[in-house]
């Protein structure tokens, strides 16, 4: 009982102290240079046996940021403004067997008759070892992109794996169904398996050459330094509680009535209500907020992350008027 208490107020304490966070998504452009990419054809894989292709295909095919598509897939080359070439360059499956220590249900070493009963209880099993595998998935693919001219404008070596250990349990130690069972059904599971890891690596391809969201783990300041009415502190305190449940707008008003009234005088204010815009996708107005709130702070913990947000969000607007450029450009097309 003691040491469920102690356990309890453990995780309350460290639940109190942790930080709070919002997760926001950012719009990121394409790696590919090219400004226009719109009509796509991917070439046929090298050495594909795993589906990379249809993978890559079907997550090309479903691609929408915002529910509008991004790119067509074209049957012929001279259609295209990008073309798909690569390779997949390993597609493995390695095992290796060994032993771990077990208890033998079915023998016992030593029996104990508890309280007079007539039938006695095992209190000690013999030891056994019981054969395992260890099964390494790999796969490895290279992806080429190239424009009109057959130029190679972006290229990159993707790599999964995946590991799966199993233990097989039987009566006796050496059972021949392990040995025999090495080569049932190998080739259907790396095949599965493999598959199922082009399938990732589709999408890691498809974040390269495509405009797409990010989510970033964004802190909340959730104390105020400063000494307030406790009805400001219960206003504060109640918007803080609506960000970290994702309630976001609500939040925001909560915010701006907070920051009116202290007129314009609380960073932390400044800094969440910034950060309501930001996840909201204001981020010119959140940047405003996040300068003001730069200005009065003094605290220099909170300081440095005004700053490391100022930065984000600066980086963010960058990127989401490159993303923005390649999209109009795919939606003009």
């Amino acid at each position: 009982m003691k040491n469920y208490i102690f356990l309890l107020l453990t995780i309350l304490f460290f639940s109190a102290c942790s930080n709070k966070h919002l997760t926001i998504k950012a719009l990121y452009p394409s790696n590919i240079t090219e400004q226009k990419v719109s009509n796509i054809f991917v070439d046929e894989l090298k050495n594909d046996n795993i589906n990379q292709t249809l993978s890559l295909k079907n997550e090309l095919i479903n691609k929408t940021i915002d529910n509008k598509k991004v790119f067509y897939l074209q049957k012929e080359k001279k259609d295209a403004d990008l073309i798909i070439e690569g390779e997949v360059l390993n597609s493995s499956l390695n095992s290796t067997f060994y032993y771990e220590e077990d208890f033998n249900n079915f023998r016992c070493l030593r029996y104990v008759y508890i309280d007079s009963a007539k039938t006695a209880t095992c209190v000690e099993y013999a030891r056994i070892l019981i054969p395992c595998e260890r099964r390494d998935y790999q796969v490895e693919t290279q992806i080429k992109a190239l424009n009109q001219n057959n130029n190679i404008i972006f290229s990159k070596i993707y790599s999964k794996s995946k590991i799966e250990r199993e233990c097989y349990r039987y009566p006796f130690s050496y059972s021949p169904f392990f040995y025999n069972r090495i080569n049932l059904n190998y080739t259907r599971a790396k095949t599965q398996v493999n598959s199922k890891l082009a399938k990732k690596i589709a999408i890691e391809i498809l974040e390269d050459i495509s405009p797409h969201y990010i989510y970033q783990k964004i802190q909340i300041i959730d104390k105020l330094n400063n000494k307030y009415k406790k009805s400001v502190e219960e206003e504060f305190s109640d918007s803080i509680l609506l960000l970290t449940h994702k309630k976001v707008k609500e939040a925001k008003q909560k915010l701006e009535k907070l920051n009116s009234k202290l007129n314009y005088n609380s960073y932390e204010v400044l800094y969440n209500l910034a950060l309501t815009y930001e996840a909201e996708n204001f981020l010119e107005q959140a940047r405003l907020f996040y300068y003001k709130a730069n200005k009065i702070c003094k605290n220099i913990d909170d300081l440095k992350l005004i700053n490391k947000a100022i930065n984000r969000v600066n980086k963010n607007i960058i990127n989401k008027q490159k993303a923005k450029l390649q999209l109009d450009s795919i939606q003009k097309y």
